[in-house]
């Protein structure tokens, strides 16, 4: 080189997520003690690789500063969790819902709001009216499902405020959304059941209307919602039916 030179003094050290480079100056007497504001590295003197072939270290010599720096790479193990997740992330990001389709759904879903709701008014006045000798078993009969749909309106409220959109709550949204009305006055107890019967199965004929735009619009959680809901009202039919026969 034909200069004598020694360390001066550590110029700067540069800390990224995976990498450190440290900046020594040194002081070449040939070129005075005027340091640069700015280095560019040139001849790469040495380099290091790890167990798996990534650069570990790299030493360079820049005008005025030796270069030395060191790549911290992240474990296997870590680089497995990014790839992973990227993985979901990208099948994830198939099921996103458009804001179209969010409001549409959202919209249907209160109508079957409605149509749950009218149901469970429907369902109370039946246990709180029904008489015959058969009150006993249709007043806890009726109880049982009259709770079991007041449990689905907060359920599908919820999803509908899940969509971002207002889920309808009083009585004249429901009146105007619901598919069927509400009865008046107090029928007999048989009539209570066939009432019942077709309260429940244009609520199966609401959700499977839904259904299928749910599923094309890659709404998951709205068509298990809706195929919970048609399973749980089937159910109830049959248990209807059956105390008719």
């Amino acid at each position: 080189m034909g200069a004598s030179f020694k360390l001066a003094r550590i110029a700067r050290i540069e800390i990224d997520k995976y990498v450190c480079k440290l900046i020594l100056f040194i002081d070449f007497t040939s070129y005075g003690r005027k340091i640069p504001s700015e280095f560019q590295e040139h001849d790469v003197y040495s380099s290091w690789k790890d167990a798996r072939g990534h650069q570990s270290c790299k030493v360079s010599l820049g005008c005025f500063g030796l270069y030395i720096t060191i790549f911290n790479y992240p474990p296997e193990s870590m680089c497995r969790t990014n790839f992973m997740e990227s993985a979901v992330n990208k099948e994830m990001s198939k099921f996103e819902v458009s804001d179209l389709d969010k409001k549409m759904i959202a919209k249907d879903l209160a109508g079957l709001l409605a149509d749950t709701y009218t149901l469970y008014l429907r369902t109370s006045n039946f246990h709180w009216n029904v008489t015959g000798p058969m009150f006993q078993p249709l007043h806890e009969m009726f109880e049982e499902q009259y709770k079991e749909l007041a449990k689905a309106v907060d359920v599908i409220a919820e999803r509908i405020r899940s969509l971002g959109e207002p889920a309808p709550a009083t009585f004249a949204e429901f009146t105007e959304l619901a598919s069927f009305k509400e009865v008046v006055g107090v029928p007999e107890a048989e009539q209570m059941i066939y009432l019942l019967i077709k309260g429940q199965e244009a609520i199966i004929t609401t959700a499977s209307d839904l259904l299928p735009k749910a599923v094309r619009a890659n709404d998951l959680p709205t068509a298990g919602l809706l195929t919970k809901r048609i399973e749980q009202h089937q159910k109830i039919i049959w248990k209807l039916k059956s105390t008719l026969a």
